[in-house]
């Protein structure tokens, strides 16, 4: 009900959704496009109502209600590594990501989250980000406190798909040039850190699923421009091939292509 609300009644940023999908997907027809944003309403909607259950969940049901491909993998990986970025997006329900990944390895996670403008929303959302141990960082004023997590061998989740400055790095997504933030790719880059890529998608029955890689990068030359490049296109070459897959549940509603 509120999706079709915010879809139809007050339709905040549709005609960006709109757009957006007509750039990603110029081989679709308006009527799905059209049906591809409703969904996106929708999808939008039930990740705002799934966050406002998340004080009653218990490490029992967050696992309970998820599903993760290769688990032994990514236990293994995640144990055998000093310093770890989980580099996730705007996708499925990503705040449970992080809840998810802790409750698996038992290990604490600093989320490094951008503060909103409204005090009242951002306590709340991090106090839900908080729950079983899990710390927060605001991007630009924790950046020593990130580096000093990952150099003694902790774990930092990063939202990482968001749009740089019009004269920052460009890749290619979606067949376009796009500006990135290159923010968590630099500090993965100058930490060594191992880059865990990871998207929690939401499947027809109403759970999840967690899929991950490993993104590999080359360090020996020294070179950090290049290698923050090699790892930027990488994390996009991943998120386009699962948003591919599931259009309806990334966070279209920002101008990722402004310009």
């Amino acid at each position: 009900m509120l999706a079709l609300f915010l879809f139809y009644i007050v339709p905040i940023r549709k005609a960006v959704v709109i757009n957006n999908l007509k750039i990603a997907f110029p081989e679709k027809n308006d009527f799905d496009i059209y049906r591809i944003a409703k969904l996106n309403y929708i999808s939008f909607a039930t990740t705002f109502a799934e966050l406002l259950y998340v004080p009653s969940l218990t490490k029992e049901r967050v696992l309970k209600i998820n599903s993760i491909d290769n688990v032994e993998s990514l236990i293994a990986t995640m144990e055998q590594s000093k310093r770890t970025i989980i580099m996730t997006a705007h996708f499925g329900n990503w705040e449970i990501g992080s809840l998810l990944i802790s409750s698996l390895l038992n290990k604490n996670i600093a989320v490094m989250v951008k503060p909103q403008r409204n005090n009242y929303v951002n306590d709340y959302v991090n106090r839900l980000r908080e729950n079983f141990g899990n710390t927060t960082i605001p991007t630009g004023l924790g950046i020593k406190e990130i580096y000093k997590i990952l150099l003694t061998g902790g774990i930092i989740g990063a939202v990482a798909d968001q749009r740089g400055h019009p004269d920052g790095l460009r890749i290619n997504f979606f067949n376009r040039s796009t500006s990135i933030f290159t923010g968590a790719f630099t500090m993965a880059v100058k930490s060594n850190a191992l880059i865990l890529f990871a998207l929690l998608i939401r499947k027809p029955d109403g759970n999840y699923r967690l899929v991950h890689h490993v993104i590999n990068y080359e360090t020996t030359n020294n070179n950090l421009e290049e290698n923050v490049a090699i790892v930027s296109r990488k994390y996009f070459e991943l998120l386009e091939h699962y948003v591919r897959q599931n259009p309806e549940q990334w966070f279209w509603m920002h101008k990722i292509w402004k310009y």
